[in-house]
């Protein structure tokens, strides 16, 4: 019985080994597991932590990038404005040159019609030369036919006395 009793104790005893390797082992599979875990959440964190990083760079290049196409479209704006501004320009200068070209113009006419009067004048000048000399030589004739008439008259005169 002894035996029986020593065989139950030691199997007993074998079983409360084989419990407690058992447990030990099951602690130790819930420590790993623990430690993996802990391992993955720390792995986690520095991911996350990395990707929130990533996120505030990316954020703020948005930001930026917004910023500077918000300031490219002023610009843009800008130059639309001064490129009507140029255009307005353009039409009022144009507007100008043909009033300037209408003046111009009438300018040409009012030469030519100064040219014309001016060779008429030139006709008219040479018209007055030869009419005055003209003048003259029929003066010099009626001087010499009055010159005649008074010799003739002084020659009668003379005669009759």
């Amino acid at each position: 019985d002894k035996e029986t009793e020593t065989k139950f104790q030691s199997k007993d005893h074998q079983e409360s080994n084989t419990d407690v390797e058992l447990i030990r082992l099951k602690v130790e599979k819930k420590e790993l597991l623990q430690s993996d875990q802990e391992k993955m959440i720390s792995t986690l964190d520095k991911e996350l932590k990395t990707a929130k990083d990533l996120n505030k760079i990316m954020q703020d290049e948005y930001d930026n990038a917004r910023k500077a196409i918000s300031l490219q479209m002023t610009k843009l704006k800008d130059l639309e404005l001064k490129l009507a501004s140029m255009e307005t320009e353009k039409a009022n200068l144009v507007a100008e040159l043909a009033t300037v070209v209408e003046q111009l113009k009438e300018e040409k006419k009012l030469r030519d019609l100064i040219y014309s009067d001016l060779g008429k004048v030139k006709e008219l000048e040479l018209k007055l030369k030869n009419e005055s000399a003209a003048r003259v030589s029929i003066e010099m004739e009626l001087r010499s036919v009055r010159d005649e008439l008074e010799c003739l008259d002084t020659t009668r005169n003379g005669r009759e006395n």
